[in-house]
């Protein structure tokens, strides 16, 4: 194990005591930690919950898996804020023709500096108190898993297949002495080295954590597993796979809180029929009850540098400009009615705008309870990094709330006269805030798969119209917005319309 804050957790994925790098063993008596053996796959919370407790461990808290997966840094990823397909295993590492289960720590540089290894990908792993839809990570074989592997994303309202788990431990009192046991249990699971004696190497022990090493040379080669073992393992009783099952012959099927049952380890990905029997396009997430766009809506030739000014239908897509109006008006909310039902879709109601921004812990912001002002776009994002290129410091250096709109930050240019790729200073462009291209902001999201709620452009919500005002309604902020900590809530929500207006669509889901 290894010393993450207040608690203990295991360095790899959980496996059987008589795990192999090409079987996930048989033995169910309780959990061990150990390099280059298929992990062990699992129905259930309590069987993961149960082999924890055999091992003298329990299973991780929610948050304390989240801290060992974000690591010192809080970064989206255990490596990083960027998705790396090549890092950690995913659908993506070997294709979609031949994703599958790898040995644990088979990934080097699938980890960060509290050397906790596989806590992305290979397989979802359940925390105490929770379900099969209280699982983290991603897996192997998850259709997105540049979402579905973030630390932060959680399934919530859909069950994954290839779940695993790893244990943590809570110290008491000084390191580990020189008998090596665990509270309730042996020393020895973790490495199969047995109870450690008086003369038990100095290396068993993590310095002032309490927590037990163990063998990493584990008990099996750590190379790649051959396909047919892990279909073995996926189609083992009572472990088995969890959903998607098919008889005979086990196959694995692509993960996603889309279910795209039928696609197996073949495929080359999902087909048009695949993508038009699933709950939600893959350009969406499910929400709830309603398939919402992952992204702002955005023009078909919109550009990184460009909104673009095709009005044809609106997209959901990363990397480019949004689509909004600036002013709002009633000529501008037709057309975005009208650019998402040519998608197929309808401006997203306020009711489900509102659980796509709370999450499901109903935070005040799409990332949590605490205002930042560098997670989402806001007027307050580039701050520090305008005064760096102006060389303001201390002092003269505004920090604070509304910062971007000081005069030593920006003069009285409108944003349209800065480009993004403008050079910013003090005689050219003068504006220390502006739009930016759809999930430039990774940690921007509460973990289902959506991004940009919060800041960038305000979007639009219909809402009965009356005598005294429009049909609309803006939420969620831009990035121009004074006052941010404020507009950015979930609940705000006005009728103002000189501002930057954008919108997502949703739609109901497909029914199987």
């Amino acid at each position: 194990m290894v010393a993450v804050g207040g608690f203990c957790i295991d360095r790899y994925e959980a496996s059987r005591p008589d795990a192999t790098a090409t079987s996930a063993g048989k033995d169910g008596s309780r959990a061990m930690s150990v390099l280059g053996v298929l992990p062990w796959m699992v129905a259930d919370n309590a069987t993961a919950e149960k082999a924890c407790a055999a091992s003298g461990k329990r299973l991780c808290l929610p948050e304390e898996w989240r801290i060992a997966c974000q690591g010192p840094d809080g970064t989206v990823y255990a490596y990083g804020d960027a998705y790396d397909p090549a890092i950690c295993n995913g659908i993506d590492t070997f294709g979609r023709s031949g994703f599958h289960l790898t040995p644990t720590g088979d990934f080097a540089e699938c980890t960060n500096e509290w050397g906790v290894f596989d806590i992305n990908g290979n397989l979802w792993e359940h925390t105490a108190g929770g379900s099969e839809m209280t699982v983290r990570g991603g897996a192997f074989n998850c259709n997105d898993s540049a979402t579905l592997h973030r630390c932060d994303y959680v399934p919530g309202d859909w069950v994954p297949s290839a779940l695993g788990f790893r244990c943590c431990l809570t110290p008491s009192g000084p390191p580990v002495g020189s008998d090596g046991g665990l509270p309730g249990g042996d020393a020895g699971e973790d490495g199969g080295a047995g109870d450690a004696g008086p003369d038990a190497s100095p290396d068993s022990v993590e310095d002032g954590a309490g927590c037990v090493s163990f063998d990493e040379a584990g008990t099996g080669d750590a190379g790649q597993a051959a396909q047919d073992a892990v279909e073995d393992a996926l189609s083992e009783e009572p472990d088995g796979y969890v959903s998607g099952e098919v008889e005979g012959d086990a196959t694995v099927l692509f993960d996603g809180p889309v279910d795209n049952a039928g696609l197996d380890a073949t495929s080359d990905g999902p087909t048009s029929a695949d993508a038009e029997a699933a709950p939600c396009p893959p350009e969406m997430a499910l929400v709830g009850s309603v398939c919402i766009d992952r992204y702002e809506a955005s023009r078909p030739d919109a550009t990184d540098t460009s909104a673009g000014t095709d009005d044809s239908k609106a997209l959901s897509r990363a990397g480019v400009l949004p689509w909004y109006a600036n002013p709002m008006s009633d000529e501008a909310f037709a057309t975005f009615q009208a650019a998402c039902a040519a998608a197929g879709k309808r401006l997203c109601e306020p009711t489900e705008w509102l659980e796509a921004c709370e999450g499901p812990e109903k935070n005040s912001y799409v990332f949590g309870n605490d205002w930042d002002p560098t997670i989402c776009n806001s007027v307050d994002t580039y701050c520090q990094e305008c005064c760096d290129i102006l060389g303001l410091t201390g002092l003269d250096c505004p920090t604070g709330d509304n910062c971007g709109y000081s005069s030593s930050l920006t003069s009285s240019y409108t944003p349209e006269t800065c480009t993004i790729t403008a050079p910013y200073g003090k005689d050219t462009c003068h504006v220390c805030y502006h739009v930016m291209p759809t999930g430039s902001f990774p940690k921007c999201t509460s973990g289902n798969g959506l991004f940009d709620v919060n800041g960038n452009v305000w979007e639009i919500v219909p809402v009965p119209a009356s005598e005294n005002s429009p049909g609309y309604r803006v939420r969620g902020g831009a990035f121009n917005c004074g006052m941010a900590s404020t507009r950015f809530r979930c609940t705000f929500a006005d009728i103002w319309s000189d501002l930057y207006a954008g919108f997502r669509c949703c739609k109901d889901p497909s029914l199987p």
